[in-house]
């Protein structure tokens, strides 16, 4: 250093000496009147650093820059020993931990943590619900699709019909417009001649009644009922017991009372143009009815009512794949058709 450097760095601390005194137990003390120098930071270096040198470098306590009484006082002796403390006690960051150096780092970091952990569990909870969203939606639409398209399919069926009626109409309505005039009938003006042979006798009889000449009958207008036909296949027993009584849905079929007053009012009369098959439904339709009718009122045990016997057949019916004749030969074989072996388990 230049002797001219040594004299105005001696000119500043004598400045520093005069305007900060060294008082206890705060190093500088600013004075009011060099308040507007800003000198008080520009001290406090220049102090420190001289004390870490004289801490460091003991020997460059002969040096021209320490010869001021400055550098002799008791406070800054002081200050050294403190210096000295600081600069053997300090620790280097980057032997410390990171808790030293940055205070409260890991409470932060563990409040951070715990945070995201939050979000994610929100976010993931947010995903299941969109996609348990997306999925209800889904469903919904595809329910609503297939309403619509039940709903159009019945409307065109429903629009089919109408027009398949109307055209019918229409058609028969041609036919009777279109249909020749009806030939006019002509009382005979003299009684016809008798017959000369009895085949021509028979021939005129049975084009004037319908009837045979054997039959004597003279041409009837059939009662009702007699055209029914018994339903081909049953569903159930219980559609059996129903059509022959005549209720619920086959109420008033063929007539009040439905077969069974048939029965009753004309005898097998009713069922004469029945046909080999319809007369072997009819009679296994009849072996079911009159069983169940029989069982109920043979029983002595009150809990056995109609309705139980039915459900009890109408197990066997259904396990039968519905055949009135394997039920019939199930009755047989359990003894229902037999008064004497009848039993109901």
């Amino acid at each position: 250093m230049q002797p001219s450097q040594v004299t105005l760095f001696c000119r500043v601390i004598t400045v520093l000496a005069h305007w900060y005194p060294l008082r206890a137990p705060a190093f500088l003390q600013p004075h009011f009147n060099a308040t507007f120098l800003d000198l008080s930071k520009l001290s406090t270096i220049v102090i420190q650093d001289a004390a870490a040198i004289l801490v460091s470098h003991p020997d460059r306590a002969l040096h021209k820059l320490f010869s001021h009484p400055l550098f002799a006082s008791k406070e800054f002796e002081g200050y050294t020993q403190r210096m000295r403390s600081h600069l053997e006690n300090h620790q280097v960051p980057a032997n410390a931990s990171i808790d030293v150096v940055l205070p409260g780092i890991n409470a932060r970091l563990d409040l951070l943590c715990a945070e995201l952990k939050t979000q994610r569990e929100m976010m993931n909870l947010m995903q299941q619900q969109r996609e348990q969203d997306r999925q209800m939606t889904k469903q919904i639409l595809l329910q609503t699709s297939h309403l619509l398209q039940t709903s159009h399919q019945r409307q065109f069926d429903s629009s089919q019909r109408e027009m398949l009626a109307a055209t019918l109409f229409q058609l028969g309505a041609d036919q009777l417009l279109n249909a020749p005039a009806p030939m006019p009938f002509h009382w005979p003006t003299s009684p016809p001649a008798p017959p000369t042979d009895s085949n021509d006798h028979q021939s005129i009889v049975r084009n004037i009644t319908g009837n045979s000449a054997s039959d004597g009958r003279l041409p009837c207008v059939q009662p009702d009922g007699f055209n029914h036909v018994i339903q081909e296949k049953h569903c159930s027993v219980q559609d059996m017991y129903n059509e022959w009584f005549g209720i619920e849905k086959f109420e008033g079929i063929p007539v009040e009372g439905g077969i069974r007053s048939m029965e009753i009012q004309h005898k097998s009369k009713w069922r004469n143009n029945y046909d080999a098959s319809v007369s072997k439904r009819f009679s296994r339709l009849k072996i079911i009815v009159d069983t169940i009718v029989k069982t109920v009122a043979e029983s002595s045990d009150p809990n056995v009512t109609t309705n139980s016997v039915i459900e009890l057949f109408e197990e066997h019916f259904q396990a039968k794949k519905r055949s009135p004749s394997a039920l019939i030969t199930w009755l047989e074989q359990e003894g229902y058709k037999d008064s004497k072996k009848r039993k109901l388990s």
